[in-house]
């Protein structure tokens, strides 16, 4: 057992009390509980909301943004727009899905991430309004963005053929939550909810 990546979260609901600390032996070696864990780049906390990761990936984004604020003046739009997507994007983006419903104090600390990164790729002052700039890039914002991905997820594998035995009446079906296949079957017929109202 590898001590230093080995952690043990113990999941709770926040309403209720719950051990502060919980303590398992794996063999000789005794493991105690944290409050939070990471695992695959994500960061979950005790209660599933989430605070740790979003925490995390706006302090990343906000050095990155500074880093790229300082270059900006000589770099054009397209090699701005790249280091935008290749250190900021990508990290928020990573686990997305997993911010579905989540509190809208956490998506606000994102969307403002975004928008920092939108200013700063389109040379926008601070108190100009963003959603142009957001438009102009064809930038979601993050709570459509994050829809979107789990749409791509779920809506993918249903196009594609899943291998089934020849014998079966019925092909397997994956499930989808109804208000992510009411979203999909409104895209679908080809009404696209325009991403900025």
């Amino acid at each position: 057992m590898n001590e230093s990546k080995t952690d043990i979260v113990n999941f709770s609901s926040r309403f209720r009390p719950s051990p502060e600390s919980v303590s398992v032996a794996i063999g000789n070696q005794v493991v105690d509980s944290f409050s939070h864990a990471r695992n695959l780049g994500c960061i979950t906390d005790r209660h599933l909301v989430m605070k740790e990761h979003v925490a995390a990936v706006c302090r990343s984004a906000t050095i990155a943004i500074r880093r790229i604020g300082q270059i900006r003046q000589y770099l054009p739009t397209q090699a701005s727009q790249a280091l935008v997507h290749a250190s900021i994007t990508s990290r928020r983006d990573n686990n997305n899905s997993l911010f579905f419903g989540l509190s809208q104090n956490f998506i606000s600390q994102l969307q403002r991430t975004q928008n920092t990164a939108a200013s700063i790729v389109n040379k926008v002052p601070r108190k100009q309004d963003i959603s142009k700039s957001l438009k102009q890039l064809h930038w979601l914002p993050v709570e459509k963005r994050i829809l979107f991905k789990i749409l791509v997820i779920t809506e993918h594998p249903r196009k594609v053929p899943l291998i089934h035995r020849e014998h079966d009446q019925h092909p397997p079906t994956l499930p989808v939550t109804s208000v992510i296949q009411q979203e999909a079957f409104s895209c679908s017929q080809g009404n696209l909810p325009h991403p900025w109202r």
